[in-house]
Parts: C-alpha cells; structure tokens; sequence
C-alpha cells in the first residue's frame, strides 16, 4: 500500500506542475496523456447515447452469493400478517431491526413492526435495493411489543435472500436500528395499500435521515474498489481526481487490470437498472452506497467514476469508457444531476424538467418487473407537476394497458402538448397492445435519440408554438385527435441506414456522406427526372445539405442551427484520420506543426460525434407531393426513425415542435397511426413555417390516432 499512497499524493500535485516519473516508459506516457486531458475536464457528459438500454446486461443480484445459515433455512413458522392501515392517514410502518445480541437470535434476524404518522416517526434510514427473482423464503422473524426476553420462533416475514444479507449487515450490535423497506413495511398482498403507500414515497424517503443503497454481497471486486475510493483526496478537486486515477491504473498494469474491472463490475449491478432507485436516491437528504461491508458516500462513488469515465474517454473514446461498458455510470449521473439541479448552460437538460421529461430521461435506464411501476416509481411531487385534475393516482388492480394509455393521456392534455411522440415505435406492437400515440414505457426509444426530446433545449418550433388541445368530446379512451396540416409525403428512402451502434471505423465512415450523396443525386437524376441544373439550383451546396440533414442541424447538441458552416464540417470530416493521427502524436508528447490549428480541428471532430449520434436507427429520405402535383419545390430532405416508408403522410400538429410521421390505418376512415417525429429540412423553425404558403392555421385538419 505505500506505493500506492506514493501515487495517491500525487494525483492533486499534477494539477499544477507537469511530472516526468521514471517508473517506466508506460507510466511516463500516462502522465502526459492526462495532463492533455486535463484542458478538456470543462466538458459536460450532456446526454451521452442513452438511447439504446441493450449496449449492456446487468449482472442480476440473484447471481450475487449469500450464505443462508442452516438454522433459518430449516425454521419452522407461522406467516405474519399486516394489520391494515389506515386509509387517506399519512400512517406507514417502520420496522425496528433488533440488535445481534438479542438472545438466541445471532442468526435469526428479529425485528418488530411499528405504524407510525409521517409526522410522528422516530429517525429512520431508508434502504434501497433490488429484490431480484428468488423467492421470498428466509424468515425474519416478528416480536411482539414489548419484546420477550427470548425469541420465541413463531410468526415471520418470508423476504429474498439478499433483503436478508442486506439486514443482517445493517443490524447493530446492541442497538435497535429503524429502517423502512418496502418489503416488509408495505403489505405486498394489498393492492389498495400498495397503491396508498406509493403515494407517500415521495415524503418517506424525504423524511429518512438518510438512504444506503445495498448492491449486494462483496465479492473480489469489492477490495479493488475500496482502494480506488481511498486514493482520492478527501476535497473533490476533479483535475486530482483523474491524475489519481491515472496513476492508479498504470500501477495496477501487472495485476491485469483489476481496479479498472473492479469499477466495470461494481456499476453493472442490478440496483442501477430498477426503476424506483431513481425517486429513492434523488429524494434523500444523505445517500451511501453498500456492498456487503463496504460503505461509500454516493458523491464519492461519483466523483471516482468521472475521474475514471475521463481516463478512458481519452485513452479510448466513447466505446472504450464506462459510458458504454456499464450500465450504472449513467444512473449515477442522472440522479447526482437531478439531486443538484444542474445550472450547467451546456447542459442539454433543463434545470426544472417536467413529469414527462424526468420519464424519458428514466426509461433510457431503468427497467421493472411490474410494467406499471415504469410510471408508478416516478409519481413523487417533485417528478409529477402535474395539475390535481390530470395527477396519477396508482392503482395496482388495473392492467399495464390501462396505466400507460391514462398516463400518457393526462401528459398530453396537462403540457398540450405532443412531445410524447418522442418515443413513437413505428407501428411496433411489443409485448403490450396499447395505441400507436402511447409509448411503449419499456423500450421507448426504439429508434435512437428522437429529434426533439422532451426537457432537452431545443430550438426547432415547426408548429409555431401552437398548442394542442384535448377534445373532450372523444370518448374512447384508446383514441386521440389532433389537429394540424399533412403537408408532404415520404417518396424515397436511402438504401443505407444507421444500424450501427459505435463508430469503430470513424465518423466519416459512419456517415459516408460522400455515398449518401452520390446515391441521392442517381435518385433525382433517374427517378425524379431532375437536371444537373436544376439540383444546383435547388440545392447550391447538396452535400452540405445532406450533413446538415445527417445531423438534424444540432439536434444532438444544445444549439440548433448547427454553430459550424458545413464546409467546414465537410473539410473535418475529409481530414479526420490525419486530425486524429495528430491528436495522438501530441498526446504521446511528438512534435506536430501548428498545434493550435489541430486541437481546433479535434473540438469540432468531437462535436461531429455527438451530433452523429443522432443518426443511429435512422435513414435519409426525400420528399414527394400530397397530391399528385409533383415537382421539384416538393422535394425535401428528412431523416426519421428506419422504420418510414415510402407515402407515409408528414404532418405538421399543433402541440409538436418537429414534424411528425403519420400512416393510414387499414380500414378506418381518416384513422392513423404514429411512426415518428421527423427532421424535415426547411421545415423546422419558426421562419421556415411562417414563410411557408402550405401551413396555414384555417387550413388545418384533424387527424384521429389510434
């Protein structure tokens, strides 16, 4: 351990000097690789590419061990039963986790059941955690109040196996320990009292003087971890922070890689995909994180895996870091953002985002067992403004149908507003027969980022701000109707779309504009019997067209137009192999000529890999005529969800700041389904439409959903 104090104290003395160390050639390099990347510690994670939950499995914590001691598995007892609570009283039960020395009980747990007013409870903990798919077969076993001398083996709460480990490690030694788990201080066989107590999370874990988050029993990771945890100073100073970690693992290199692995495992647990972990952890005055006899304050967790996300961001990129190899980096972010109300101003987030915007920041990450709890887990007052009139009340006796359907409707009529379209599925049914206007809750983003995401800064306004409104004259529950303008149709798609999910041969490959537009000008020559003459008029500088469609003009960043002119984004993307060979040779400290104008380049490179992203699952379309009037003012280009086809009718809707992808539904008049929203070049701001002859708000039309 001396050597690694060596390098923990200087992590923070890297932030001021630059160091030379002759512990060998690969800690050397290591040393000037990170003092490269400490000019760029400025950037903001902003979104990542959340949008595709499947880049990672989470290891299940029924996978994690536990010793169940012989005892208790062969107890015998009698199942305790709830005494019913009081209905509309803000009354939960806490339970009192009697100390290891109670007689007799070293390997029972034993606890009592206190019901309690909000306003009345004793300090209490709260315990997040996952309950995994073992049975609830180990007994923690119900003494009576006052409690007997001995225990007496009787009445028990069956619980899973890890709510048992995680217990037993809480329980003190000679002192009671008030905690509230769900588990236990909720009668799971209530629907009503599920329902009720769901209601009141909100202000439990408010009221908690602080949460730990179980991830489970420690394994050989756990050891690694903890040294990690223990390197870094004790004041958060993030340029420190990654020289620590820099240090750390160039240290580590002869014994494989362990501390790097022992991250990786650590945030693959399972707690970081449940859905209620994110009310739970964002609610909490304190927060601290478990794993078997390790205990770590959240904001530590955190500050340890941006230090190490940067590390191998610079080392190797977005594929490479814990950004795409774990599950739990993002859930860390995004409840520490949400905990502190980022002001950050190159967030791409708002700073008070509404309920519909904290569910889809959610679903790019978590997951549940009952569908309805991918609504339900979110309902807490800070998450839910919603007005009295269109608040979610949970009730467990109706289907996940019914739930997802009565949510997303109070959505759009509370914001008037169609920006739920965000998660249009392009006619997939999944597992779940809910309408075409109503998100799949549990695979929402089925297609990529959206073009406009709801609660992220957004300059497009196709609609002109217009907003929806909600006939209540339409009864069935399963239908919407909306109001707005189809004002074209989709007449070709590009025979190459977006599936690829990294950029493992570069982002010119990636995008292989120059393909796209060979291909499109064969389409306009051939198809849409356009002269060489009439594309330059129409489009004096067609690849720059095409990029910026690509890219949806910065639909990915923050700013929409896209800050950069389009040759100068054609002229990096044409140099980007040699920008990157020079980005290398001045990591590896070579000498380069005129620098400056390389790191300039590699910063706009950059930006072009986020705005990228936004492509993935997507295709390049053109546009045709409504009706049969055809002609090369009618020809557009788009980019939407791959799942388009050729005559889906695009429409603009009063309540969508994008265009939105409709497609006739087989047999019922004026009926439709939604695909996706859309970028539509020329049709995205609040100039396009207002120049626009065909948007017209007289001329509207109505356009029932179903």
């Amino acid at each position: 351990m001396a050597s690694l104090g060596y390098v923990g104290a200087l992590g923070s003395a890297l932030s001021n000097i630059g160091v030379t160390l002759s512990i060998g050639h690969g800690v050397q390099r290591e040393i000037w690789r990170t003092r490269a990347g400490l000019n760029v510690l400025h950037w903001h994670p902003g979104e990542y590419n959340r949008y595709d939950k499947e880049h990672q499995t989470p290891i299940p914590i029924d996978q994690v061990p536990v010793s169940i001691p012989s005892a208790v598995k062969g107890a015998e007892y009698a199942v305790y039963k709830h005494s019913p609570l009081p209905q509309n009283r803000d009354e939960i039960r806490l339970l009192e986790l009697l100390p290891a020395t109670f007689p007799k009980s070293r390997d029972f747990i034993a606890c009592r059941l206190l019901v309690r007013r909000l306003s009345e409870v004793p300090q209490y903990e709260a315990l997040s955690y996952t309950w995994g798919t073992l049975a609830r077969d180990v007994p923690i076993f119900v003494v009576p109040n006052p409690p007997p001398e001995e225990l007496v083996v009787s009445e028990a709460l069956p619980v899973t196996p890890q709510l048992y480990a995680a217990l037993k490690r809480l329980r003190r030694e000679t002192t009671s320990r008030y905690l509230w788990v769900d588990q236990i201080c909720i009668d799971q066989t209530n629907n009503n009292e599920r329902s009720q107590q769901v209601l009141l999370m909100d202000k439990i874990y408010e009221g908690s003087i602080q949460t730990i988050i179980w991830l489970g029993e420690e394994d050989q990771h756990c050891g690694p971890f903890e040294e990690m945890i223990y390197l870094l100073n004790d004041e958060a100073d993030p340029k420190a922070d990654v020289a620590t970690v820099t240090y750390a693992f160039a240290a580590d290199r002869g014994f494989g890689n362990r501390r790097q692995d022992a991250v990786t495992n650590l945030l693959n647990r399972d707690w970081f995909t449940r859905a209620w972990v994110f009310q739970e952890a964002v609610l909490s005055k304190e927060l601290f994180v478990r794993c078997g006899g390790m205990e770590v304050p959240f904001v530590k967790l955190k500050r340890l895996i941006d230090a190490v996300m940067r590390v191998q961001y610079n080392a190797g990129g977005y594929a490479r870091s814990l950004i795409q190899t774990t599950v739990g980096f993002e859930t860390v972010d995004l409840i520490q953002h949400a905990r502190q109300r980022c002001e950050d101003e190159s967030c791409q987030r708002f700073v008070e985002p509404n309920f519909l915007a904290v569910l889809f920041e959610a679903m790019q990450q978590f997951r549940a067992t009952d569908s309805r709890d991918l609504i339900y887990a979110f309902l807490a007052s800070r998450f839910q403004n919603l007005q009295p009139k269109n608040r979610i009340i949970p009730d467990y006796d109706k289907s996940v149908e019914w739930v997802w359907t009565d949510a997303t409707r109070r959505i759009i009529t509370e914001a008037q507003s169609l920006s739920v379209f965000a998660a249009g599925r392009g006619c997939e049914v999944g597992n779940l027969h809910v309408p075409s206007w109503v998100p799949d809750w549990s695979y929402c983003f089925r297609y990529g980022r959206p073009i406009a995401v709801p609660g992220c800064k957004s300059s497009f306004k196709a609609c002109l701000g217009r907003p929806h409104i909600t006939d209540d004259a339409v009864t069935d529950f399963t239908t919407l109707l909306v109001k707005g303008k189809a004002i074209l149709k989709i007449g070709w798609l590009a025979p190459r779309n977006f599936e690829v999910s990294y950029y493992r041969d570069g982002i010119n490959e990636f995008l292989d504009l120059n393909g796209h537009v060979e291909t499109l000008k064969q389409h306009l020559a051939h198809q849409r019997r356009l002269t060489a003459e009439q594309v330059a008029d129409r489009w004096p500088d067609l690849a720059g067209a095409v990029l910026r469609t690509l890219l949806a003009d910065g639909a990915y960043g923050t700013v929409q137009p896209l800050p950069e002119k389009t040759k100068e984004l054609q002229r990096v993307l044409s140099d980007e192999k040699k920008i990157m060979d020079m980005k290398r040779k001045m990591d590896a400290c070579e000498h380069v000529p005129n620098p400056s104008r390389w790191q300039e380049d590699y910063v706009v490179l950059e930006k072009l890999f986020e705005w990228a992203l936004i492509a993935q699952k997507k295709v390049l379309f053109t546009t045709k005529a409504v009706d049969s009037v055809d002609g090369p003012d009618s020809i557009h280009l788009g980019l939407s969800a791959s799942a388009v086809q050729v005559n889906d009718v695009i429409a603009l809707l009063h309540g969508s700041q994008v265009p939105v992808v409709l497609r006739p539904a087989d047999g019922g008049e004026n009926q439709w389904h939604v695909i996706s929203q859309c970028y539509l070049e020329g049709w995205m701001y609040k100039s396009d439409a207002e120049n626009n002859v065909w948007w017209d708000e007289a001329d509207g039309d109505y356009f029932l959903l179903i």
